[in-house]
């Protein structure tokens, strides 16, 4: 967690430091565009571009230090890509089996459905019945047993 942190940071500053330098571009490019117009444009622009130039030198300054994270955040993006793709495609290839699963498997809700029904209402009826099988093998037994005796 703090390796993503680290590397939004480092990109972060890197986006800051080429804002900034862009800011400074611009700042000196209407500085000097102003020159020949007045001296108080210039020396607005001028501060603009100093204060710009100021940021983008200290987005640099952050850069070096949280770079080695954002390196190592993306070897290990690369070294997960190849797995990624690949579950990728394993996904695609079964994507078509599983949907064809999903289907038969909407088709037969209504016939499962159905025997649920049948199912709940066999219960009574195959208690019913396995109560008369037991009291049958009972009376089985207890009549080999009187013979036996």
């Amino acid at each position: 967690m703090a390796e993503r942190g680290a590397t939004c940071y480092a990109l972060r500053a890197t986006l800051y430091a080429l804002g900034a330098t862009c800011y400074a571009l611009l700042a000196t490019h209407y500085a000097l565009r102003r020159t020949l117009r007045t001296r108080c444009y210039v020396l607005r622009s001028s501060r603009y571009a100093l204060r710009f130039t100021r940021y983008a030198l200290l987005a640099t300054l952050y850069t070096p230090r949280v770079t080695p994270y954002a390196l190592r955040l993306t070897c290990y993006t690369l070294r997960a890509t190849p797995d990624a793709l690949r579950l990728t495609c394993y996904t695609l290839r079964a994507t078509p089996d599983a949907l064809r699963l999903t289907c038969y498997t909407l088709r037969a809700t209504p016939d499962a459905l159905r025997l649920t029904c049948y199912t709940i209402r066999a219960a009574p009826y195959a208690l019913l019945l396995s109560m008369r099988y037991a009291l049958s093998i009972w009376y089985t037994l207890r009549c080999v047993l009187r013979a036996m005796v």
